[in-house]
């Protein structure tokens, strides 16, 4: 469950990691006129920054949900002070960009101690090749439209790439990720389906496979709540809700 949240930040804010990425420059001009021309290798630094940070998932939240505020207020702490070391040593020779690198190296370190705490106390497990696929994709992705963006191609077309390859990834992903499954009230839109690659709905068939979920919900309730797993009343109950809000997407 944490890597497939995980997995659909890293998707759903990729078009905007490879606009703030790989199109900086163009960017910043568009938005701010040609002066800040200059600030196109900061945006870069840290967009990757935030965009790393995206791919990790909610290690921080995590951690505080199973009750680590310790864990999370010490791994905040390594975190400042190495972050304080990289800006005092980066920012004199390479002014503002070493102040966008000094940053993204903090984010880098905060998030892999909490992503190391995570597997410590056992809430994470290791990526399933699903996930890592996504992952796999969104890097080659962006290598190709890197490369067309810097190889002295038209502006329009190199867009033209990066979108192309953007909706592929998505398309891709989005079955990897069984989207069908997780949002099929999208099946209702034609032009999100398609994006998706999602099939059509049957008008005689319930978009949520309520079956499907129960069973699911019997084999990992006990893992999750123990103390709900062991009432029938309290599975019946979330049964009863499951139909309903079946119901309410065929609506």
């Amino acid at each position: 469950l944490y890597w497939s949240n995980a997995t659909w930040i890293a998707l759903l804010t990729y078009p905007v990691f490879v606009g703030t990425f790989l199109f900086s420059e163009p960017l910043a001009v568009l938005l701010f006129e040609e002066r800040y021309r200059g600030a196109a290798p900061v945006l870069s630094m840290l967009a990757l920054a935030t965009y790393v940070n995206a791919c990790f998932g909610f290690n921080s939240v995590t951690l505080q949900t199973l009750g680590k505020v310790r864990v999370v207020v010490t791994n905040g702490i390594i975190s400042a002070i190495a972050s304080a070391v990289f800006l005092f040593s980066l920012i004199p020779p390479f002014g503002a960009l070493g102040g966008a690198i000094a940053v993204a190296l903090g984010q880098l370190v905060e998030n892999t101690l909490n992503q190391w705490s995570l597997y410590r106390v056992g809430a994470v497990r290791r990526m399933q090749w699903a996930f890592a696929r996504v992952y796999l994709y969104l890097t080659f992705s962006t290598l190709v439209i890197g490369a067309a963006r810097y190889s002295n191609l038209p502006l329009p077309l190199t867009l033209a790439i990066a979108a192309g390859f953007g909706l592929l990834v998505l398309r891709h992903s989005a079955r990897l990720l069984g989207a069908e499954t997780i949002f099929p009230e999208v099946r209702r839109f034609a032009i999100l389906r398609w994006i998706l690659g999602m099939p059509k709905p049957d008008d005689g068939k319930q978009l949520v496979d309520v079956p499907a979920v129960m069973e699911m919900l019997r084999q990992r309730s006990p893992g999750y709540f123990p103390e709900i797993s062991q009432s029938l009343d309290a599975l019946n109950l979330i049964h009863q809700q499951l139909r309903i809000n079946s119901e309410v997407y065929e609506f």
